[in-house]
């Protein structure tokens, strides 16, 4: 992987191009180092004066009463392990993205040069259960007397909707994907000594409810279109399914005419919306270099860093102008089950995640050996020989 082929996939250096084919957005460039280390600083979440998060009507939190006594040592505690210490001020980018805010309509969602906070969306309480069809009030109903609030991941609409610095401020620290954009994109490249940028970037892009049945991403490879698979993988969409063939036509012929000849890079990838609202009938999201760094979905990089896609009982072939096979478009087929996100792993304790998953039995080891560690003392019953459940009478 080659620098440039990151820097061609930066925010900054492709909007332009295709401004007119992209959602609005403002670029603030992150010249403050302070601000960059605050946003990097592994610490406690404490904001900045001035980044307000949205005011609340109080009126609507149900009261918590707990013991005064409590509260004090809570409060001497806290304050032991993590001794106050003054906030520095940003007032310059907290203008600069105010101003975004308002120029973009008071609703936005953030990014770096590269990555969105996508796996972050949990540090914000608008992680959201509306519904729109049926289908999704059959998989996340309310019942009698419980809502399924802790069922919010089957649905894609967990907002990254911002309306305040705050709120743009706290997702970006707390993203695993934008701490990679501000200390190692270029950590794959072979033509660089040091893996950190050499310039930050805010985007501040508009607000748009994008369905993410209308998602899908590209692969480009030496100026040629190989292969595209829906976004949302883990979903099966019945419109998709009936209308595969003319979504792919309708693909290849917007990347052919407007994309790829345009962007520098031979190989690439490239995230598409598909519009009714747009006059070439799709929106251009976000590109990505052609690489293990940016997922492959429901296909395998081996196969795309070959050209030699695998046969898969769920896609169909991509069609040159002329009728020729070029490559496949693969889709989630029927009978799909639910599946949860992706990003769901990054909303709690690493170490939890690995004993869920068994990704590290050494930790399952200290888990059963602290749980035997704290049982009670059962040495009262010396008299009594522990012997299996089937062999006691």
């Amino acid at each position: 992987m080659k620098k440039q082929e990151i820097d061609n996939c930066m925010f900054s250096n492709w909007y332009s191009k295709f401004k007119e084919h992209t959602i609005k957005s403002v670029v603030i460039p992150l010249e403050d180092e302070d601000f960059v280390s605050y946003l990097t600083k592994d610490s406690p979440l404490i904001l900045p004066p001035g980044f307000e998060l949205p005011s609340f009507n109080s009126n609507q939190i149900c009261p918590v009463y707990s013991d005064d006594s409590d509260n004090e040592d809570w409060s001497d505690e806290d304050s032991a392990t993590h001794p106050a210490e003054e906030q520095k001020e940003f007032p310059l980018i907290l203008n600069q993205i105010k101003s975004a805010i308002n120029r973009l309509g008071g609703v936005i969602f953030p990014k770096l040069g590269w990555s969105s906070p996508k796996d972050a969306d949990w540090v914000l309480s608008s992680s959201s259960f509306k519904c729109t069809t049926p289908g999704e009030i059959v998989i996340f109903p309310k019942l009698g007397w419980s809502s399924p609030k802790d069922a919010d991941w089957v649905l894609s609409s967990s907002s990254f909707k911002c309306t305040t610095p705050g709120e743009i401020v706290m997702l970006i620290k707390s993203s695993t994907f934008t701490t990679y954009d501000l200390t190692s994109p270029y950590g794959l490249c072979e033509d660089v000594e040091s893996p950190k940028p050499d310039k930050y970037e805010l985007v501040v892009r508009k607000w748009m409810d994008i369905h993410p049945g209308s998602e899908f991403r590209c692969f480009v490879k030496d100026k040629k279109l190989i292969a595209v698979t829906q976004r949302q993988h883990r979903v099966e969409y019945k419109h998709i399914i009936r209308e595969k063939e003319e979504i792919a036509q309708e693909i290849h012929q917007f990347l052919s005419d407007i994309v790829i000849n345009k962007f520098p890079s031979q190989s690439f990838v490239v995230d598409l919306s598909r519009s009714q609202t747009t006059r070439r009938g799709f929106r251009i999201v976000d590109f990505n270099p052609f690489g293990t760094m940016t997922d492959s979905l429901l296909f395998d990089w081996a196969e795309l860093s070959e050209g030699k896609l695998s046969e898969n009982k769920n896609s169909i072939d991509l069609l040159t102008s002329d009728g020729v096979s070029c490559g496949q478009f693969r889709f989630v087929g029927e009978h799909m089950t639910i599946q949860p996100s992706d990003y769901l792993r990054y909303g709690m304790p690493q170490d939890f995640y690995d004993l869920s998953v068994g990704n590290d039995p050494t930790k399952l080891v200290d888990f059963l050996r602290m749980k035997t560690q704290n049982q009670p003392d059962s040495s009262e019953d010396e008299d009594e020989t522990w012997r299996l459940p089937e062999e006691q009478s």
